[in-house]
């Protein structure tokens, strides 16, 4: 649950109204379940960001570009908001999973840095 307190009393037993938002992800979407599904996008966005790179990457007949085209930017989409997705629910874990939401970042970042080591910095003379 969250609990905002008041900014400027000090007491205890005041707290802020808590927003409509709040209490309805409350009941949709517990924070240690949030935590769960956010390991699992972390793990699936990268791979899909991977099978989208190798479907823009591959030879096709001339007939077929458009439709592996099509195939290679909804798997890029796809693996996007999975770790946008991912990013977002393990912050929304954080308070009641913290573990769980660093790892999750941690997974999700991962890729992108040995991208940037093994392909963007190989080829910078």
């Amino acid at each position: 649950m969250i609990v905002l307190l008041s900014m400027g009393c000090h007491c205890r037993h005041r707290t802020a109204p808590r927003r409509a938002i709040d209490l309805e992800l409350e009941h949709a979407l517990r924070r240690t379940q949030a935590a769960n599904l956010s390991i699992v996008l972390a793990a699936t966005g990268p791979l899909l960001l991977l099978c989208g790179f190798a479907f823009r990457l591959s030879y096709v007949p001339p007939s077929q570009i458009a439709r592996v085209d099509l195939i290679g930017n909804v798997l890029l989409a796809a693996g996007a908001a999975a770790i946008g997705g991912s990013f977002w629910l393990s912050g929304f874990a954080f308070s009641m999973a913290p573990r769980r939401s660093l790892a999750s970042t941690l997974m999700s970042v991962a890729p992108v840095v040995a991208y940037w080591f093994f392909v963007v910095r190989a080829q910078q003379p």
